[in-house]
């Protein structure tokens, strides 16, 4: 059972910004929701690609995720090392386009504040610790590039994505923040 500082965590948050560190509480409720092989992810399908948008929660829930598809321990040092990660935002091109637009860059706007720039940009795959990914949906694994910021804001915003001289925005909003994703394409056995 999902206690409510973690629906408090996902879907009412109204003020201040998301915080890379999580608590205790936060994190067991990250790994009790991961343990069910979801996350919440938020998800925008676009023509050409997919976008993501990850908070430190929905992380450390898709890392225990990997770890029990995986059969692993989630108190394994490299699993509880994963779990610690900023927010991020990539982008993912769809299987058959060509060209796949270039994306400059992706920053994200509050609606009322000063738009935020990504803090790193990293080329990366999604492992938990040395634990390849394995039985996570194709999406939520490769991460090139993966734009990482040290919060998101809490209330709504847009995820600006700066592709081929042109902007596009997507909305996060409370009913896109309330949405958990099955992140697991297979169930451990």
């Amino acid at each position: 059972m999902l206690s409510r500082p973690f629906l408090c965590t996902v879907i009412c948050i109204v003020g201040g910004v998301l915080q890379t560190r999580l608590t205790d509480r936060e994190l067991a409720d990250a790994i009790a929701l991961g343990r069910t092989c979801k996350a919440p992810i938020i998800h925008f399908d676009a023509p050409e690609y997919d976008l993501y948008v990850e908070s430190s929660f929905a992380h450390a829930a898709l890392i225990a995720a990997v770890a029990v598809v995986n059969h692993e321990s989630v108190d394994a040092p490299g699993i509880r090392r994963a779990m610690t990660a900023p927010a991020a935002i990539w982008v993912v091109r769809k299987f058959g386009v060509e060209p796949m637009p270039t994306v400059e860059r992706v920053t994200v706007q509050p609606l009322r504040g000063v738009e935020m720039r990504a803090a790193a940009e990293r080329r990366d795959r999604l492992f938990a610790g040395s634990l390849p990914s394995h039985g996570i949906v194709d999406g939520l694994r490769t991460r090139l590039p993966q734009y990482e910021f040290p919060s998101l804001p809490s209330g709504d915003f847009d995820v600006v994505v700066h592709v081929d001289r042109s902007v596009r925005r997507y909305r996060v909003a409370g009913e896109n923040r309330s949405k958990l994703m099955q992140v697991c394409n297979r169930w451990p056995a």
